[in-house]
């Protein structure tokens, strides 16, 4: 770990506290910046050697990818809630995954549960359980379109 790594993760958690506390008195700010500390010191740890760096800029262009898939299923439980038949179908789908590196099934894992209608309950290296709400939903985990972006992310070997 070196020093400026921790300097600058200190000082970019001590501005978003700040920012988003809006508490400008001693007392706050010092409780801040210790704990601004105490996170970056406990979440800056040397790269484990048999994980590849985060693919960063690739990982910049999935994010619009999973926000217009966010709001599609965002769409379609607004469908289903107006719905006065409430139609839904909840069942769980264990999903096999090829990802091959912890940070991509982690990443896969969040993806889904952050889609509206999906939950991820339980995570393992190659496989996943996931509560779908309906049957749109757990068609898109079916096309494993999201797996697909993560694996072109971390140039791993995800299903195609």
């Amino acid at each position: 770990m070196s020093p400026r790594t921790l300097i600058l993760k200190t000082i970019g958690l001590f501005g978003l506290w700040v920012l988003l506390s809006g508490k400008l008195d001693a007392f706050h700010l010092s409780i801040g910046f210790l704990g601004a500390a105490l996170i970056a010191w406990v979440n800056t740890e040397p790269q484990h050697l048999d994980e590849p760096p985060l693919p960063h800029v690739r990982l910049i262009l999935y994010w619009p990818w999973l926000f217009l898939e966010i709001v599609k299923s965002s769409l379609n439980i607004t469908k289903i809630i107006l719905d006065p038949k409430l139609p839904i179908n909840p069942r769980l789908i264990q999903y096999p995954t090829n990802l091959g590196s912890n940070p991509a099934v982690v990443l896969l894992g969040n993806s889904i549960t952050l889609t509206p209608g999906t939950v991820t309950i339980e995570v393992s290296s190659s496989e996943l359980v996931i509560h779908a709400l309906d049957d749109k939903s757990s068609s898109g985990l079916e096309s494993r379109d999201m797996e697909r972006k993560i694996a072109e992310a971390f140039h791993s070997r995800g299903q195609t």
